[in-house]
């Protein structure tokens, strides 16, 4: 049984991206599509940034996030960057809830000027956190909402980005996906090893 994980940094219930990550999540057809509204955990986050302790509500939405097998992150964008809010909750979650997660962006704004926000603020925040984004990163401006397809390629860049994740969550499956941790002495190789290793062979 696979479980999305949709996170929407959206201003209201309804909005465009809203609406956008909820095209998206059936497009990927999931078994189980949890929805994760930030407008509603927005003074959670804060608090949390100032004391560095998730209060209850917001603790649902990362562990949500840690036991699903994909996650969509969805967000508006406002003079050339994500909302912050977006970006916060990412900031937020513990370094290993990101590891080997297959994430897909996606992402609304007023002009196609926006399109390479999220890759320039969301993808490498999500690499830094050892997640997996997909190759498609799916923007609409405002005009691209009625557009003919011809005109936008939006349906065909959604279904793009969600086989793209519907892929890699049937891979996370069958791959082991416990985090490494970088400090534990066991998983540490002695720089002798890597010197010896490194060093090369005498000839015979």
């Amino acid at each position: 049984m696979s479980t999305l994980a949709v996170v929407v940094g959206g201003l209201s219930a309804e909005s465009s991206t809203a609406r956008l990550a909820t095209t998206i999540a059936k497009e990927v057809g999931a078994d189980d599509v949890i929805t994760i509204q930030l407008r509603d955990y927005a003074h959670e986050l804060t608090d949390m940034a100032l004391t560095g302790m998730p209060g209850a509500h917001l603790r649902e939405a990362f562990e949500a996030i840690a036991r699903a097998d994909g996650v969509i992150v969805a967000a508006p964008v406002y003079n050339a960057a994500p909302l912050g809010v977006a970006t916060l909750f990412l900031q937020m979650l513990d370094d290993a809830m990101l590891c080997s997660m297959p994430v897909l962006i996606a992402g609304t704004g007023g002009t196609t000027r926006h399109s390479l926000a999220l890759d320039t603020h969301i993808r490498p925040l999500i690499s830094y956190l050892k997640g997996l984004p997909m190759p498609t990163t799916i923007f609409v401006a405002t005009e691209d909402w009625g557009a003919s397809e011809q005109d936008t390629h939006m349906r065909a860049r959604i279904k793009q980005g969600a086989a793209e994740l519907r892929e890699h969550m049937a891979l996370r499956e069958t791959r082991d996906t416990t985090p490494v941790d970088d400090l534990d002495p066991d998983s540490v190789v002695p720089f002798a090893d890597l010197l010896s290793a490194a060093s090369p062979k005498p000839e015979q």
